[in-house]
């Protein structure tokens, strides 16, 4: 690997639009070139790499404009000798908090050693894939080997042009296995991740659905139906663009959800809500309950190809526990489903005791992770193993395809 041309020291939080690249180095494939901006990269080659999949290369670009905010990124294209794309990969840097997901005792002497030590377990890291959902495999199908080993050595490339001591290749489904199998002869360590859910829309009504659940499950659905409905039942309906004042009130029900939970990943912001009808209008559903006028719950999902994805929920907890919202909604929510034709219901992760006893199944979601010194990464590749964000989390182990993780 030679011939790194000069460039900013490291990748910057950046909304400009400009069209020379940030870095670029040669490789013994060919060539590196890292942008600061997805709008930077032609559209066609973005519609090229990212067309099969339901966050789009769309998608990519508004989740750098509405997301990224005070966060460094950069969108590498991978090319072989003759120029050609071989990948194209959102790329981002962050402190990762190692200790995430830990087990109790272990978590205990982390924060002792922090107190001495404050960014003990909190490297900075390269990340590749994207902040807001899995990652994808954004690469040339026809020349899949020379692609993913190309990527391979570009990321590494640009994790060294950053200061980056760790790499992880984000939440990338199982499916990819086989394909980034690479990654691990290069020396990386795949550790599960949350996983996200599924289930098959195979009934003609969520009634039909119910009665395959078991016993003490549809016994305590209907109990929680009935406490909902005699509360005030809330009614469902289904938009795609939000009006300002929809805007405020969703996000300010998304944020109680957000601040309730133990665990954060990526927090929204305002101006991806207004946005995403903007730039996925064919893609993009609202889905709100409404008590006595007021919304007191909403999802957001995605449509492709007769799949719904259920992506982020928000709820009013001054009536959500009592109405049983959550379980309301996803009634609601399959009914929809199952009279619109859709065959699949995927969810995020988290939440998985309710999850497991509405009948969805795991669908594993993997990290690779490595360290840049190879001394380090024989270190840090089985603590990896052992302090996966999966360690200890009891709720996952009753999932049939629990051993898939």
């Amino acid at each position: 690997m030679t011939g790194v041309s000069a460039m900013p020291d490291a990748i910057k939080p950046t909304n400009s639009r400009q069209a020379a690249p940030s870095f670029s180095a040669k490789t013994s494939f060919g060539q590196l070139i890292a942008y600061p901006a997805a709008a930077d990269i032609p559209a066609d080659q973005w519609a090229r790499f990212f067309h099969a999949h339901w966050k789009d290369h769309r998608f990519q670009q508004l989740a750098e404009e509405t997301l990224y905010d005070g966060i460094g990124h950069a969108c590498l294209v991978v090319q072989d000798a003759h120029g050609e794309t071989l990948a194209i990969q959102p790329v981002f840097v962050i402190r990762q908090d190692l200790a995430l997901g830990t087990p109790a005792l272990l978590t205990r002497a982390i924060r002792w050693v922090r107190s001495l030590w404050p960014n003990f377990l909190q490297p900075r890291m390269l990340m590749v894939g994207s902040l807001a959902g899995e990652g994808q495999l954004a690469i040339d199908r026809s020349r899949s080997d020379l692609a993913i080993a190309a990527l391979q050595e570009g990321v590494e490339v640009f994790a060294h042009h950053c200061g980056a001591g760790l790499i992880t290749f984000k939440e990338f489904p199982a499916a990819t296995r086989d394909t980034l199998q690479g990654l691990l002869e290069r020396g990386y360590a795949r550790v599960p991740s949350y996983p996200s859910v599924w289930m098959p829309v195979a009934f003609a009504s969520f009634e039909k659905h119910l009665e395959h659940l078991t016993a003490s499950t549809r016994k305590d659905l209907r109990r929680k139906f009935r406490e909902s409905a005699a509360g005030g039942s809330a009614q469902m309906e289904v938009i795609v663009q939000l009006s300002p004042e929809l805007v405020d009130e969703l996000y300010a029900l998304y944020l109680q959800v957000f601040e309730r939970s133990e665990l954060h990943f990526e927090r929204l912001t305002r101006s991806y809500f207004v946005r995403l009808a903007e730039v996925l209008p064919d893609r993009v559903r609202w889905f709100l309950w409404r008590l006595d006028g007021r919304v007191v719950a909403f999802k957001l999902c995605f449509l492709y190809e007769g799949i719904l994805y259920d992506d982020y929920i928000g709820l009013d907890y001054a009536v959500a526990l009592d109405l049983h919202l959550y379980f309301v909604s996803f009634r609601d929510l399959y009914s929809w489903a199952a009279a619109h034709g859709i065959r699949e219901y995927f969810s995020t992760p988290l939440s998985y005791f309710p999850k497991l006893h509405l009948g969805f199944h795991l669908v594993p979601l993997d990290l690779y992770v490595r360290h840049t010194s190879a001394l380090l990464n024989f270190v840090y590749t089985r603590l990896a193993k052992v302090m996966g964000p999966t360690t200890g989390d009891e709720t996952l182990s009753p999932f049939s395809n629990f051993n898939e993780l």
